[in-house]
């Protein structure tokens, strides 16, 4: 499978629902990530992006992200962040695959409800350090936000 086609870290069942960039009540005054609706569900399994190193399971990006997985290339130039999780499935220094079952969806943290958040951080990786997530393939679910 070619590293130009991407996928989405969750099935075509779940779409995002709040992209990166809308304005908001967040700190950084925008949303620093693409949030997927779980369709209110707990346990949706959560797939890398992008090959990588675990570099955290946890909260390494702080309590309101929740549990979070984050991954970070293989030229170690961005991070993938997977956040609200229920349960992890990877340990800190592993290899993963693109495609690999990272974790479990969840609702924890600052969160209105069980949904996952993906963020890509480039350096120095801190908050505010995000881009729009280049990874995943939102392709036209964009389209149906808010559904």
């Amino acid at each position: 499978m070619s590293l130009r086609l991407r996928i989405n870290p969750l099935d075509a069942r779940f779409w995002v629902t709040t992209p990166y960039g809308v304005r908001g009540d967040w700190a950084a005054g925008y949303h620093t990530g693409d949030d997927y609706s779980t369709h209110g569900l707990t346990g949706v399994p959560v797939h890398s992006t992008w090959p990588g190193w675990v570099w955290a399971v946890g909260n390494p990006w702080g309590v309101d992200y929740g549990l979070q997985v984050v991954i970070v290339g293989p030229l170690g130039r961005v991070r993938m962040g997977y956040c609200h999780l229920s349960r992890t499935h990877v340990l800190p220094g592993q290899w993963v695959r693109r495609g690999q079952h990272l974790a479990d969806s969840g609702d924890s943290g600052r969160s209105t409800g069980p949904h996952l958040h993906y963020e890509e951080r480039r350096p120095p990786f801190g908050y505010g350090d995000c881009r729009q997530p280049r990874r995943n393939d939102k392709g036209s679910q964009h389209g149906r936000e808010g559904t």
